[in-house]
């Protein structure tokens, strides 16, 4: 008996969604709850008698940060293939993690004078 062409296309495009939907997820999440941190942890981290410069110095580091950051991974895919590029973007992350941890303080319900008295 041969199978319905009509339900094998409704099969395939299920697949196909359920596959696209496994693979962007952990990218809307890390989009979602990640990648906003750093602009709330610029604009709070800084006294408001410095906060122009301060923030404008973060922003600028930042950007260039991940330039230097994107800007090798086709090489680094091309050169040593994409497990090994993927490992060391991940030890990448993990030195991140690692700084912010120890590096930024806990700073919810405190002023951003609190704060800088933290870090001094």
């Amino acid at each position: 008996m041969q199978p319905d062409a009509k339900s094998e296309v409704s099969v395939r495009e299920t697949s196909s969604r359920a596959a696209n939907t496994w693979l962007l997820s952990p990218v809307a999440a890390v989009g979602g709850l990640l990648f906003g941190y750093d602009w709330v942890a610029i604009a709070e981290n800084f006294p408001n008698r410095i906060r122009n410069v301060g923030m404008s110095l973060a922003v600028s580091s930042l950007w260039m940060a991940s330039f230097f950051l994107v800007c090798p991974i086709h090489l680094l895919n091309h050169s040593l293939g994409p497990a090994v590029t993927f490992w060391i973007d991940a030890g990448i992350c993990v030195l991140g993690f690692a700084f912010i941890r120890i590096r930024l303080p806990e700073n919810n319900g405190k002023t951003p004078e609190e704060i800088e008295q933290a870090l001094t």
